[in-house]
C-alpha cells in the first residue's frame, strides 16, 4: 500500500471464489477513481483464491490481501474494516462486478455531514439484467432518518422489498467513522450466516446522522446465485430456518436497545423464510412440506405474516399472504410459488398463442397459421430445445463440416472490407423509431465505414442463397429470424465486413473490423453471457448478432454451407437457436484454426441500457457510455409520461 492515505477503501470478503476474482478485482483496479485501496480478505479459502489475490497484490500496490482462518462473512467484513486505511469504505462481493464509475458516482454525492450514500443497482439472473432504482433522490436526517430506519427492509406502503435505500452493504459508500462506531455491536453477529446485510445496514443507519439516497442506478452488477435450483436436505432446511431465527433475534435485540419498532426484525424473518420456501417449491416437495409444517406454527413467523398482511396494499397481496399462512399443508403455496406459477404463466402464454392463431387463420389461412404457431413454440422453448437437441444436431451436422476440417483462412490474401451490413426487411424508412435511432448510432460505432442497408428489395445483390431457401421464407417454412441468420453468413462469405443487428445501439466506436488484422473472424464474448451455452466442456463465447469476417473466411463458408445444406436435406430447422448450436459445433470441431475460441472477451453487459430506458435519465448515464454495444428491442414502447427518460436522453438524443 502506498504511503499516502487512500480516499476510499473497498472491502472484498473472499471465500473460495476463484472463478470470479479475475473479473471482479480488475473491475475495481480499473475504477475512474484511482485513489483507492482494495482490501481483499481471504477467509480461509481452500481453493486457488489466495494465490489469485496475491497475484493482484504483486501487480498493483493498491491491493492489500489479508489472510485469516475461516470465520464467516461477518468476521471477514470486520477484518476488512479494521484493515481499511481510507476516509470512506465501500464493499464489493467477489462474485459481482462493477462499472468504472461505480465509486466516483458515490464519492461525488458524499458531502460534508453525510455518513452514508446509497444508490440503485443492477441484478443479473441468468441472461436477464434488471435495474433496481431507489425511490427518491433525497437526504434523510432527524425524523426522516427515523422513518428510513423503520422501513429500510420492507416498503412503507406495500409488502414488497423497500426501495428507499435498499438492504445490501455493497450499494453504498460509508464514512469510515460511521462504520467504526458500529463495530462493537456488529461483533455480536459473528455467528450470523443469514441476514448479515440487513443487520449491518440497520446498524449503520442507526449510527448515521445523515443518509443520502440517489435515484440513479449505479454500475454495480449483483449476480443472483443459483441456489434456487440446488438440492437441499431436511437438515440444511432446518439449519436455514434456525439461522433466520437467530438473525431475527439479533436484529430485534438491537431495535429494542434503540427503542425502535420491531417491524424490521419481523420483515427480515419473513424474507429469509420465504426465500427458503420458494427455493424448495419446485423440486424438493418432501423437504418443502417438512419445513413448511414447522414454520407455519412458529409464533414469530406467524406474527411476521400478520405484519406483511397489514402492509399489503392490494387484495392480491393480502390473498398471497393469507395463502402463506393458512394453505393446507402448503399445497396451495407450492402451486402459487412453485411449479403452479410456471403452469399459470404457460397457460397464459398458450391462451395468447391461441388468440394469435385464430387471428393468423383469418388473415393468412390455416396452413400459414400453423407454421407461425410452430415458430412461436420454438421461440418460447428456445433454451430447452437448444440443450436437448444438441446431441442429435451434432450427429446430423458432423458430416457436413467434414470438408472444412483442417482448412485455414489465408489472412494475407483476403482483405478486410470496410463495410457494415444492417438489415431491416421492410426498409428503414418503415422501421420503428428505436430502430432508426440504432441505425443512426452506427455512425458512432463505425465512423468512416460504408454502411449498407439490406432490405427485401436488395439483399440478392449481395448474396447467392439457394432459391429454395428463399422460397422457404416466402412459404413460411423458415422464420424471418432464422433467415436473417442464414443471410448474415452468406453476406459475409461473399463480401466480408461486419454484420450488425438493427437493434444494436452504439455509444462508442467499435473495434470489430480492426480486430480482423490478425484474425479471419471476430465477435464479442461478453463477460455476462459467457456461459449462455455449455456442451462437452466448452462454453459460449460469441454474439451472433455482432460479427465480422474476412471475405471467404473458412468459418463463414462452413456456417453458410451447413445452414443451407441442413435445410435442403431436412426441410427445416428444428430449434430457434440453430445458429448457436452451429457455432458450438464449429468450436468443438476447431473450424478455421479454432477461430471461435479466439474471439475477444469484453467486460460489460449488453443489456444494461434496455433495463434503464423508461427510468429517469441521469448525466451519469451519459458519462458511462457503455463500451459494448447495447442490445435493444424493436417493439419497445417509450414512457410518454417521463419527458426526461433515459430513452429520450440517450437513444433519441444520439
Amino acid at each position: 500500500m502506498p504511503d499516502e492515505k487512500p480516499l476510499v477503501s473497498v472491502v472484498v470478503p473472499v471465500y473460495n471464489q476463484e472463478q470470479y476474482l479475475d473479473r471482479s478485482i480488475p473491475a475495481l483496479l480499473n475504477q475512474e477513481l484511482e485513489d483507492i485501496q482494495i482490501v481483499a480478505v481471504d477467509d480461509g479459502s481452500t481453493d486457488d483464491s489466495p494465490e489469485i489475490l496475491e497475484k493482484y497484490s504483486d501487480l498493483d500496490p493498491r491491493v492489500t490481501v489479508v489472510h485469516k482462518g475461516n470465520g464467516g462473512l461477518v468476521s471477514a467484513t470486520i477484518t476488512g474494516i479494521e484493515s481499511a486505511c481510507g476516509d470512506f469504505i465501500a464493499f464489493v462481493d467477489p462474485d459481482d462486478t462493477v462499472g468504472y464509475d461505480y465509486l466516483s458516482t458515490l464519492i461525488a454525492a458524499m458531502d460534508n455531514g453525510v455518513d452514508v450514500v446509497s444508490a440503485g443497482y443492477f441484478y443479473s439472473e441468468g441472461q436477464v439484467l434488471t435495474a433496481f432504482p431507489l425511490r427518491n433522490q433525497t437526504t434523510y436526517q432527524d425524523e426522516k432518518l427515523d422513518f428510513l430506519r423503520k422501513y429500510y427492509i420492507i416498503s412503507p406502503d406495500s409488502a414488497g422489498m423497500s426501495d428507499l435505500c435498499a438492504i445490501p452493504r455493497w450499494n453504498k459508500l460509508y464514512r469510515k467513522e460511521c462504520v467504526e462506531r458500529i463495530l462493537p455491536r456488529f461483533r455480536r453477529c459473528t455467528d450470523i450466516t443469514l441476514g448479515e446485510d440487513s443487520i449491518f445496514t440497520y446498524l449503520c443507519l442507526s449510527a448515521a446522522k445523515s443518509v443520502r439516497c440517489l435515484d440513479l442506478v449505479n454500475s454495480y452488477y449483483y449476480t443472483v446465485g443459483n441456489a434456487h435450483h440446488s438440492m437441499m436436505s431436511n437438515s440444511s432446511a432446518d439449519s436455514h430456518v434456525a439461522q433466520a431465527k437467530k438473525a431475527f433475534v439479533r436484529l430485534r435485540d438491537f431495535l429494542r436497545e434503540d427503542g425502535m419498532p420491531e417491524s424490521s426484525a419481523y420483515a427480515l424473518l419473513y424474507r429469509e423464510i420465504q426465500s427458503l420456501l420458494i427455493r424448495l417449491c419446485d423440486d424438493e416437495a418432501k423437504t418443502f412440506y417438512s419445513a413448511y409444517k414447522k414454520v407455519r406454527k412458529d409464533r414469530d413467523y406467524v406474527q411476521a405474516l400478520s405484519l406483511m398482511n397489514k402492509l399489503s396494499s392490494t387484495s392480491k397481496d393480502r390473498l398471497r399472504i393469507g395463502v402463506e399462512r393458512y394453505s393446507l399443508r402448503g399445497k396451495l403455496y407450492r402451486y402459487i410459488y412453485g411449479g403452479g406459477k410456471q403452469q399459470l404463466r404457460s397457460c397464459a402464454r398458450s391462451c395468447k398463442d391461441i388468440l394469435q392463431f385464430f387471428k393468423d387463420c383469418r388473415s393468412s389461412g390455416l396452413a400459414r397459421a400453423k407454421k407461425r404457431q410452430w415458430f412461436r413454440k420454438t421461440r418460447n422453448n428456445a433454451f430447452t430445445d437448444l440443450n436437448q437437441q444438441l446431441p442429435k444436431l451434432e450427429h446430423q451436422i458432423h458430416p457436413m463440416l467434414q470438408k472444412y476440417r483442417g482448412q485455414t483462412t489465408n489472412i494475407v490474401s483476403e482483405t478486410i472490407p470496410q463495410k457494415v451490413f444492417v438489415l431491416w426487411w421492410d426498409g428503414f424508412e418503415n422501421a420503428p423509431e428505436i430502430v432508426k435511432s440504432c441505425r443512426k448510432s452506427l455512425q458512432t460505432g463505425f465512423p468512416n465505414v460504408k454502411i449498407i442497408e439490406l432490405t427485401k428489395n436488395n439483399f440478392r445483390d449481395f448474396t447467392d442463397i439457394d432459391e429454395r431457401i428463399i422460397d422457404g421464407l416466402s412459404n413460411e417454412k423458415i422464420s424471418m429470424q432464422t433467415f436473417s441468420d442464414i443471410l448474415r453468413f452468406n453476406v459475409l462469405k461473399n463480401n466480408g465486413g461486419a454484420w450488425v443487428d438493427a437493434t444494436l445501439f452504439f455509444a462508442e466506436p467499435s473495434n470489430l473490423l480492426s480486430n480482423l488484422a490478425q484474425k479471419p473472424f471476430e465477435s464479442l464474448a461478453f463477460s455476462t453471457s459467457n456461459k449462455f451455452l455449455q456442451y462437452k466442456g466448452e462454453y459460449c463465447n460469441w454474439s451472433g448478432f455482432f460479427i465480422s469476417s474476412r471475405k471467404n473466411s473458412v468459418l463463414t463458408q462452413a456456417m453458410d454451407y451447413v445452414f443451407q445444406s441442413y435445410y435442403l436435406k431436412y426441410g427445416g430447422y428444428p430449434i430457434y437457436f440453430f445458429i448457436d448450436a452451429l457455432f458450438m459445433l464449429c468450436k468443438l470441431e476447431g473450424i478455421d484454426n479454432s477461430a471461435i475460441s479466439k474471439i475477444q472477451n469484453v467486460p460489460g453487459n449488453m443489456f444494461e441500457l434496455v433495463s434503464l430506458l423508461n427510468l429517469k435519465g441521469h448525466e451519469e448515464y451519459l458519462r458511462r457510455k457503455p463500451a459494448v454495444p447495447q442490445k435493444l428491442y424493436w417493439g419497445y414502447q417509450s414512457n410518454e409520461s417521463c419527458a426526461d427518460s433515459t430513452y429520450r436522453m440517450i437513444v433519441e438524443g444520439n
